[in-house]
């Protein structure tokens, strides 16, 4: 990952967020194919991050009214794949549980070794509040693995673009004063999208 990551000086803080968000050497943002791909294919120092569709639920994102983005985030939220990875980087992934992988279908994200990098330097920046959006952004699913290439397809385009815009929007937050009304609206729109597609797939209607 280049330095567009990693804090940038205030005179930059000003640029538009087309221009902050979407550059092409941005992997926190870029997506990865929908291939379906598992983490067989990980590279060294990348991290996977899984979560098994039996342990997915959306009963507390509530049907009406604002999106509570918190609560559909932490039902999505992923860990590692191996405890190894969560002992070792405990400052990103100690709060969640490690579940049990039955091999079945799971949502999945895996972060590149230059991402990992950029998360654990804003973990340990002492400004955890200011910078948890962004890593727990980056630790939605952007992928679902395990499931019929039909389902794969549907339930991977709608995870990848609600990650995508959730990063968007979390890093916007940390460096600008400046609200967004166009990232808020991506947000809530790639949400809507998840929600729909999620509970139709859970069940939960």
């Amino acid at each position: 990952m280049s330095g567009s990551a990693h804090a940038r000086p205030a005179a930059e803080d000003a640029l538009a967020s087309e221009e902050i968000f979407v550059s092409d050497d941005d992997q926190l943002i870029e997506s990865e194919p929908l291939d379906g791909q598992s983490s067989n294919v990980a590279a060294s120092g990348d991290v996977v991050l899984r979560r098994p569709i039996a342990q997915v639920s959306l009963a507390k994102v509530s049907w009406s009214g604002p999106i509570d983005h918190d609560a559909l985030q932490e039902a999505l939220l992923c860990a590692p794949a191996g405890k190894g990875d969560i002992l070792e980087r405990a400052g990103l992934f100690l709060d969640q549980p490690f579940w049990y992988d039955d091999g079945g279908a799971a949502l999945e994200v895996t972060l590149r070794a230059g991402d990992v990098e950029v998360l654990g330097t804003l973990a340990s920046a002492g400004a955890r509040l200011q910078t948890a959006p962004i890593i727990r952004a980056a630790r939605l699913p952007e992928r679902i693995t395990g499931a019929e290439p039909a389902t794969r397809q549907a339930v991977s385009g709608v995870l990848a673009a609600y990650r995508r815009s959730s990063l968007a929007h979390a890093w916007h937050a940390h460096l600008s004063r400046a609200d967004s009304v166009q990232l808020h609206r991506e947000r809530d729109e790639a949400a809507v999208a998840v929600l729909s597609t999620l509970r139709a797939l859970l069940g939960e209607r």
